[in-house]
């Protein structure tokens, strides 16, 4: 994962950064205040992509979503509001899709354009300021007033989360910057060293570790005893784990040396008792965008729309939907697809399976709830199947040859 998070040099900068930032704050006005962060932002990011032309398009598309932001909250009341913010949205998607995602562009639209061979550079972060891009637009037209712009710029911008998050929300962040932040204590900068520490560790040390136990690098499965190869998807998901949540924790303390707070990502998901509880811990951010964003939007949808669905059948379709969306997310293949599917169907078949329990047998659930022996075999039972299902991660031939390990064939 490209971060800044393990350089020495970047944290030198950073302390830096912060303490100028801290020392003006108070002397500027909150439009100045956003312009400087702005500017230490992209003074950061270019260290991650020289190229200038991710500069030129990264600041473009901030300005440009700031000022429809502005418009959108400016002329709320306005009919044509309602399809001019769908249809932004849509080109936002489109864009994303363009830049990041050659395969699902090619099934869709034919491969008409190859950005980076267009371009000559790839677009970091462009995927997470497309999710703050869209919140953006929406809080701004749902609260109907206007973002101060420049604000809303160094919301799309600020460099501790531009690369892989935390998905932090607009008006937490409105909030955090309406007043210059306090004078820093000795106790928050130790805590922010203490966790810029552990996510150093974590990156560094632990999920070395297990990645070199994990079947990533290999090229095929072929050989491998199905308990050595279910042992190293467990590996595999412990290495995310630890890489990914390192990340975030030099992202939230470095955001909190600015006084600006970004939500948690992770909660102890290796305690999931099952899969909803699972992804309740896992990727918090991204997790709660889609719900917010695309299923609670889509069950709406279908409950008005599709009546003849039912509630379960809508809430199945919502559900589904949403997972296939976070497969497709993450990577840019047709296994990626089939990981959605394999989370969707999990998460579906929980939602059966607890309808079909309570009607059969209540009072089970809460009894079995109750159990330490059930509640360990769940655990288990959770860490299982996403550790399986990161088979998907790999090419579908992986994928394929893994399963039949995993099953006897």
């Amino acid at each position: 994962m490209t971060n800044f998070y393990t350089s020495l040099l970047f944290f030198g900068e950073l302390m830096a950064a912060a303490a100028l930032y801290r020392l003006l704050a108070g002397r500027i006005s909150g439009t100045q205040r956003a312009l400087v962060l702005i500017v230490l932002s992209l003074l950061f990011l270019v260290q991650l992509k020289a190229h200038p032309a991710f500069l030129a398009a990264t600041a473009s598309y901030a300005f440009l979503a700031a000022a429809l932001a502005y418009a959108f909250g400016r002329f709320a009341a306005l009919k044509q509001g309602t399809k001019a913010l769908a249809g932004t949205i849509v080109l936002a998607a489109v864009i994303l899709l363009l830049v990041k995602y050659r395969f699902y562009a090619t099934l869709l639209l034919g491969g008409l354009i190859d950005f980076k061979a267009l371009t000559g550079f790839e677009w970091l972060g462009l995927s997470y300021m497309t999710f703050r891009a869209i919140d953006l637009l929406v809080q701004a037209r749902r609260a109907k007033q206007a973002p101060e712009p420049f604000t809303a710029a160094a919301y799309l911008v600020f460099f501790p989360a531009f690369v892989a998050g935390p998905v932090n929300r607009w008006r937490d962040f409105a909030h955090d910057m309406a007043a210059p932040p306090p004078p820093m204590t000795f106790e928050e900068l130790r805590d922010c060293a203490q966790r810029l520490g552990l996510g150093v560790i974590k990156i560094l040390l632990l999920a070395e570790i297990f990645r070199i136990n994990s079947p990533i690098g290999l090229a095929s499965p072929e050989g491998l005893a199905p308990a050595l190869l279910l042992l190293g998807l467990f590996c595999q998901l412990a290495y995310i784990y630890f890489d990914f949540s390192g990340y975030s924790d030099g992202a939230i303390a470095s955001a909190r040396l600015f006084g600006l707070r970004l939500p948690e990502n992770f909660n102890h998901p290796y305690l999931a008792r099952n899969l909803q509880d699972f992804w309740n811990r896992w990727h918090i951010s991204f997790v709660h965008w889609c719900r917010d964003y695309i299923y609670f939007v889509l069950l709406r949808s279908l409950r008005i729309r599709a009546r003849w669905m039912g509630d379960l059948g809508a809430n199945l379709a919502a559900i589904f939907t949403t997972f296939f969306f976070m497969g497709a997310w993450h990577g840019d293949g047709l296994n990626w697809l089939l990981y959605g599917v394999y989370h969707g169907l999990g998460m579906a078949g929980l939602v059966v399976g607890r309808r079909v329990l309570a009607a059969s047998a209540p009072g089970l659930s809460d009894r079995l709830a109750a159990s330490r022996a059930f509640a360990v075999v769940s655990v288990l039972a959770t860490l299982s199947f996403v550790s399986v299902g990161l088979l998907l991660t790999h090419d579908i031939g992986f994928a394929r040859m893994g399963a039949a390990i995993l099953l006897g064939f």
